[in-house]
């Protein structure tokens, strides 16, 4: 019976030291996606997958991925106090007419002390549309 009693409490012990129940590291008020294009020369378009975020997070840091001119880079967002506010361009498409519409994804990345929580977002489906 005492083993069993140790065994336990040190399994309670060792799930509670593991759990993380923390979902408040983040809200995101405001997710929206948006579409851009600009002319770079006659009849050929550039296209840019925008998306705007804001919100308020307890992490030490938010950083999001984005996709330009075929590499990925991480983004970190400007914390203002816990707030944030950003427009940033999550993916450029050159020759943006001869995309078809498609949904797009990202990763936001919040930092608390040593551990790293992601989450993933998805656009609607986007089209271009030159002027």
């Amino acid at each position: 019976m005492k083993k069993t009693l140790t065994l336990f409490l040190l399994a309670a012990f060792l799930l509670t030291g593991c759990w993380d129940d923390r979902d408040d590291h983040y809200q995101v008020w405001v997710e929206e996606w948006y579409t851009v294009t600009e002319e770079i020369s006659t009849g050929l378009y550039r296209g840019y997958v925008w998306l705007h975020l804001s919100g308020e997070t307890d992490a030490a840091a938010l950083s999001v991925m984005t996709y330009e001119g075929g590499g990925e880079r991480e983004f970190f967002v400007p914390l203002h106090g816990n707030e944030f506010s950003i427009d940033l361009v999550i993916y450029s498409v050159y020759d943006a007419d001869g995309v078809p519409p498609r949904t797009y994804a990202t990763e936001l990345c919040f930092y608390t002390g040593t551990e790293r929580r992601r989450e993933y977002l998805q656009s609607p489906s986007l089209s271009f549309s030159s002027p």
